[in-house]
């Protein structure tokens, strides 16, 4: 490798670890730096599903999933290198806009789809799924990124039963505990689906308990402002049984819902449909649609090496961790 990442801004911090805008000093590239502690993450038994992380990125070829460029280490660190997404996180475009039309709504669930369809073909369930993890590029165009909950070796009906997630996003059969696949992808594409149109997610509580209660007990109430078609969809995708789950029987019986009768999903792969927000940016250098709570931050500029080191021989814990994708680095 040998190449060289200057440090230039926070992007986000959290219990994972903390994300920096970091630059390529010799092409002068900008990417996304996620840092983790190794000491935080053997302490928490959390090394094989760290590894599993990189391994699933390395894999994912994917425009709409963000590309692992670099996985590097340090003796006390661990780095993922990423894509940028100058358009920023989903989450902070819903907030802002309080609500989708069904138009836009239809755009950006459409690309997801189209993002879990390539993740579940690999045999991976992705267990993720929230705004926050949703990536606007400097097109418009969405991409999914954090794999840390993702397991892989899922096929078509196999299960697993880890009890992980985002609350306001899991489905039913994990709140219960029970075996899951990856219908519960569906699921949390079916709480998007309604956050999307509303501006929250559905059974939304502020007590947990009650959200659970509820979401295992109550069927969601439509608004009346849904389309009949919407409505359908959503209800289909947020069903509590996973045998009766709209795309259970695979991505294509949702594709195929009348909610997308006016999409071209071949248009939309290849990327050739206007997205319906386009970020106004300056240049590539323009974090206005990056957090203010972060950007805003000083930071020490430090400089990173990105080689191989003693570090990733000889028995080292993370040994494997190190990965390159020659294709995306200029």
């Amino acid at each position: 490798m040998g190449q060289g990442l200057q440090k230039k801004n926070l992007l986000g911090k959290g219990s994972f670890g903390t994300v920096y805008l970091v630059q390529m000093k010799k092409t002068k590239q900008l990417f996304a730096m996620k840092r983790l502690n190794k000491e935080n993450i053997t302490k928490q038994d959390q090394i094989l599903k760290v590894i599993e992380e990189k391994n699933i990125m390395s894999n994912l070829k994917c425009f709409f999933i963000i590309q692992l460029i670099y996985a590097f280490q340090t003796p006390k660190k661990l780095y993922f290198v990423m894509e940028f997404m100058q358009g920023g996180e989903m989450f902070l475009y819903i907030r802002q806009e309080r609500q989708f039309s069904e138009q836009k709504t239809r755009f950006y669930i459409a690309e997801i789809i189209l993002a879990l369809e390539y993740i579940h073909s690999k045999n991976i369930i992705y267990r993720d799924l929230k705004p926050e993890n949703i990536l606007i590029n400097k097109d418009g165009h969405i991409k999914i990124c954090d794999f840390g909950l993702s397991k892989q070796g899922i096929g078509d009906n196999e299960t697993t039963k880890t009890v992980c997630g985002t609350p306001e996003y899991l489905a039913p059969e994990i709140l219960r505990g029970k075996p899951h696949g990856k219908e519960v992808d569906w699921y949390s594409l079916g709480c998007i689906f309604y956050e999307f149109l509303t501006g929250y997610p559905p059974y939304y509580n502020r007590n947990k308990q009650l959200m659970f209660q509820n979401r295992l007990s109550r069927q969601i109430e439509m608004k009346p402002y849904f389309s009949k078609d919407a409505s359908d969809i959503i209800q289909a995708l947020l069903q509590n049984d996973p045998d009766k789950r709209l795309g259970k029987n695979g991505c294509k019986e949702i594709k195929e819902h009348i909610f997308f009768q006016d999409i071209d999903w071949d248009k939309l792969k290849n990327l050739e449909i206007q997205p319906p927000f386009v970020p106004k940016l300056k240049n590539e250098y323009d974090l206005q649609y990056i957090s203010s709570e972060f950007k805003n931050q000083v930071i020490d500029e430090t400089y990173y090496k990105i080689g191989i080191t003693s570090q990733q021989q000889n028995g080292n814990t993370f040994q494997d961790f190190s990965y390159v994708n020659d294709s995306k680095i200029q």
